[in-house]
């Protein structure tokens, strides 16, 4: 029940981001290989959630459980807030333009 829980928020939360954010992020030339990139990292993270969720609930119960990604997603937010452009009302070569004069690169 707590880990469907989780699953759910997120799905619809942290999960949802990279298929939402793809499509804006990467020129037509390299998006077929950095879709494949960010689809490989966000299924191994997600296989790593997985994978701790019953070793860390029994060291520290479920509120070590919570507090510890919790405290992930909450840096993430930060991260997102602070250091992720906003890109709404932004044609897609001024959002490439934008990133890859974040990122250091020729556009």
């Amino acid at each position: 029940s707590t880990q469907s829980t989780w699953v759910f928020s997120f799905s619809i939360g942290m999960g949802a981001i990279p298929w939402v954010t793809m499509g804006e992020f990467f020129s037509s030339d390299t998006k077929a290989i950095s879709s494949s990139i960010c689809t490989a990292v966000n299924w191994l993270a997600s296989f790593a959630v997985t994978q701790t969720v019953s070793s860390i609930r029994d060291a520290i119960n479920y509120f070590g459980l919570f507090l510890i990604y919790g405290g992930i997603c909450f840096a993430a937010l930060l991260w997102i807030l602070f250091a992720v452009p906003e890109t709404k009302g932004r044609s897609l070569e001024e959002i490439q333009e934008l990133f890859g004069r974040r990122a250091g690169g020729n556009v």
